[in-house]
């Protein structure tokens, strides 16, 4: 016959990891920011339970606190290093690593985000006042006898030469 302590055991185990499981369901449809204080307090209560530990991280990472979940990854590894002599499972840090490549590829894309929005307004302007230089220094449109000789060798069919001229005979 079990001991009750061995039985209590067995049954926390039990409620932690449905804990677990409900977690990743809350997880996989979008309840981040809420889950983020359970989280805290059930990793608080079981600081070397490494799926709570993984679990706090995608939260804090997908309610865009990277640097929090960075932090987490940081503090599991140091408790599991310190505790139990041991480093995370590859799992955990391939999460790790992967938070950390997230976070250094959104800060280095804010930055040249606004790097290039920048410099793409200095293109816009700068083709902008070309087209204005280019406008300016254009001939002026001819006029009268030159505008209906233009139009002629230019226009494919006389219906183009015919628009033209009808044009210049209303001016």
């Amino acid at each position: 016959m079990p001991s009750a302590a061995g039985e209590i055991g067995r049954l926390e185990e039990r409620r932690l990891a449905a804990l677990e499981e409900r977690t990743d369901a809350d997880l996989a449809v979008g309840r981040h920011s809420d889950l983020v204080g359970d989280l805290e307090t059930l990793v608080a209560e079981h600081p070397l339970r490494e799926r709570l530990r993984a679990q706090l991280m995608l939260a804090l990472y997908r309610s865009r606190r990277q640097a929090e979940a960075l932090e987490v990854y940081q503090e599991t590894r140091h408790a599991l290093v310190e505790r139990l002599g041991i480093d995370p499972s590859p799992e955990l840090q391939q999460l790790g690593e992967s938070l950390g490549a997230a976070a250094f590829a959104n800060r280095w894309s804010s930055r040249s985000s606004s790097r290039i929005s920048r410099s793409s307004e200095r293109q816009r302007e700068a083709r902008l006042r070309r087209a204005r230089l280019v406008e300016a220094s254009a001939p002026a449109p001819a006029s009268g006898r030159r505008r209906r000789q233009r139009a002629t060798c230019f226009s494919s069919g006389s219906a183009a030469s015919a628009s033209l001229s009808s044009a210049d005979a209303v001016r």
